[in-house]
């Protein structure tokens, strides 16, 4: 299962996932924590295809593209665990699930934030569900029915088809004088925290998926879905209804139309819209 990398003398060792997840737990000495592939000394996956990030990764075991083998070869890597698999993704869940479960997210109802602090002014109406991984600021609501904290989404499929969810680690930080309107879900991020800023106004039924950033001054009004990974800048208006991809970023001081589907990055001090519908003479049978 194991051994090290060809003509790198005490560099990492490589494991190959065979689909033999015990044996291949019990082969890896496993570190304190998961994390992202670039906080040190984690358990971390990577799906991607650039072999740099690998090599300078801080990780201690990286789980990582079998089709990768021979560049990761090739490099001189040290001071890491290669683990090689078809999916990193599915292996890493699997695997995390086993290992880290008494770290998973979320796990108890809020009674304070994380540090111990209580925040001054702030309420959380009937019916919310906010999670103990969540620190709120000063001043702030979390309205009737919403719910902070919860595991975003995110999954992989086994060789039998079955999903298997994925893990999360981390929390939700909520700045000062914050309004979150009834229905809206806060997802926490994946081993960071999703992060509000001070100052903003969240309307209802507003979904923010896991590792969302959004900057202060920021509007955001009912209806709006925004994806993983979004980082959206100061004093943003988000009209009604707009659905917002993963990882897009937006600049400060943008406005996005009502119904928009934004699927790429903009810029400070822009507009986005769709083209909306024109209202038309209903045509008559001699016309």
């Amino acid at each position: 299962m194991s051994g090290r990398i060809n003509g790198n003398s005490g560099g990492a060792a490589i494991l190959i996932d065979r689909g033999d997840i015990d044996n291949l737990f019990f082969s890896i000495n496993f570190p304190n924590r998961p994390g992202s592939i670039t906080d040190r000394g984690v358990f971390a996956f990577y799906s991607g295809r650039d072999i740099d990030t690998i090599v300078q990764s801080p990780a201690t075991v990286v789980v990582c593209l079998f089709d990768l083998k021979r560049e990761i070869e090739s490099k001189n890597i040290t001071g890491k665990t290669i683990v090689l698999a078809d999916d990193p993704q599915l292996l890493f869940s699997q695997i995390a699930r086993r290992k880290y479960g008494n770290m998973m997210q979320p796990q108890k109802r809020w009674r304070r934030n994380p540090d111990g602090s209580q925040p001054k002014n702030s309420f959380i109406q009937a019916g919310a569900i906010v999670y103990d991984n969540v620190r709120i600021g000063d001043n702030c609501i979390i309205a009737a029915n919403a719910v902070i904290g919860d595991a975003g989404f995110g999954f992989s499929r086994d060789s039998g088809g079955e999903f298997i969810s994925m893990p999360h680690f981390g929390g939700v930080t909520i700045g000062n004088n914050v309004e979150i309107g009834p229905g809206s879900v806060i997802d926490c991020g994946t081993f960071g925290d999703t992060i509000l800023e001070s100052n903003i106004r969240i309307d209802n039924m507003v979904q923010i998926a896991h590792n969302v950033t959004i900057a202060s001054g920021t509007r955001i009004m009912a209806g709006v879905s925004i994806s993983g990974g979004v980082q959206i800048g100061r004093d943003c208006w988000i009209a009604p209804k707009a659905m917002l991809r993963d990882k897009i970023k937006i600049g400060n001081n943008v406005l996005i139309g009502c119904s928009s589907m934004v699927t790429i990055d903009i810029p400070d001090n822009h507009k986005y819209q769709p083209t909306y519908a024109e209202i038309h003479k209903t045509a008559t049978d001699h016309e």
